[in-house]
């Protein structure tokens, strides 16, 4: 079941690894190689990450042993997880026609260590890396900004200055990690870390570049669908018109909102920060609903009397629809929504002008558009 945050703890999308095929069957061959520091006995899963989902690949009965391993064929280039069946156990890694190294501590019973081989991983590496330093960094400065903030304004505002040129760093240097290995499936996974809203344009031309090496890979047809989805619900342009029912069984469109200035407010009846947010939006609604303002929200629900009792105890005093699909939404599907809460506003044209914002931001924006 996903939560209010879909979190996408790994890559959606695989990409082959642009070498030429070979004729010899060993060109497709993998080998993934365990060594552990002490002798284990436990059945190993190899998985590969498609989505949020794990799909098995082989299985393994390992019984007092410090190394084994897994081998076979690969079609393609892709990102996999070692997991077993008695023991907790994270991994990831990039798989080609490499073989490649897995090494478990002895200190903590199936800890992976490190990888070695694959020069597929050597780049995961170096975004990991460059992660984890992004990660601790701006940790730190979360803490001093919660610190600084009520005592010292100034200081917080310096702060805040100093975590968004990290961020400007960090978007920048994955880019140019990207840049230097377009052809690498683990650019593909690479671009889960960039600021997307503010890089639509970038990653349309990397959608071309993978189509351009691999037409046919379902995967970059994927790929190449959710960057156009990203695209099409971009800030400048026309949201698209839906038709769904209210609770009661009627039937409202977009269209029907034409000549208001219009929030979209994806949200559910489950959806802790969504029913959290709710009083603030309820505030703006009340101050703006007879200045040409208006919300429709659009539930990620899928059990009606849930959804009415939340929208009557949250006093949402708007227009709610839905199919009562939950994250199979049809809207939220067209909007690309990942996660909610999620907004989209709209002008009295049907141009999106604004999106993920939460209600301060819009209050604010609404004062200066319904003076």
């Amino acid at each position: 079941m996903k939560n209010c945050s879909l979190i996408l703890g790994c890559i959606i999308l695989f990409w082959s690894c642009g070498k030429e095929n070979k004729k010899d069957d060993l060109s497709n061959t993998y080998k993934v190689k365990v060594n552990s520091e002490i002798a284990i006995s436990d059945t190993f899963f190899l998985k590969q990450v498609i989505g949020s989902n794990l799909k098995t690949i082989d299985s393994l009965i390992v019984l007092d042993k410090k190394e084994f391993a897994f081998e076979g064929k690969l079609k393609e280039a892709g990102f996999f997880s070692l997991q077993s069946k008695n023991a907790e156990l994270y991994s990831f890694f990039a798989l080609d026609n490499e073989p490649i190294t897995v090494y478990f501590a002895k200190n903590e019973l199936l800890y992976v260590k490190s990888y070695s081989g694959s020069s597929l991983n050597g780049f995961l590496q170096k975004i990991d890396g460059l992660n984890a330093r992004f990660q601790t960094l701006t940790d730190s400065l979360n803490k001093l900004y919660i610190l600084y903030s009520n005592t010292n304004p100034s200081a917080g505002t310096v702060l805040m200055s100093d975590y968004q040129n990290e961020s400007k760093k960090f978007n920048f240097n994955i880019k140019e990690l990207i840049k230097s290995n377009p052809k690498n499936i683990v650019s593909v996974y690479a671009t889960e870390f960039l600021d997307k809203e503010k890089e639509i344009s970038f990653l349309d031309s990397l959608a071309a570049d993978f189509k351009s090496q691999n037409p046919t890979s379902d995967y970059i047809l994927s790929f190449i669908t959710n960057t156009e989805k990203m695209s099409s619900n971009a800030v400048g342009s026309k949201a698209r018109d839906f038709s769904l029912n209210t609770p009661d069984g009627n039937k409202i469109s977009l269209s029907d909102y034409k000549g208001k200035y219009t929030l979209i407010d994806f949200w559910a009846s489950w959806c802790g920060p969504c029913r959290k947010e709710n009083p603030a939006l309820v505030k703006v609604f009340q101050k703006y609903k007879n200045k040409n303002f208006d919300i429709l929200g659009v539930s990620l629900d899928d059990d009606l009397m849930k959804w009415k009792n939340a929208i009557t105890a949250d006093k949402l005093d708007w227009k709610h629809v839905s199919d009562l699909k939950g994250w199979d939404n049809e809207v939220a599907l067209m909007y690309g929504v990942e996660s909610i809460p999620q907004s989209f506003l709209i002008d009295k044209e049907g141009k999106i002008i604004a999106k993920s914002i939460r209600s301060e931001e819009l209050d604010t924006i609404l004062e200066k558009l319904l003076k």
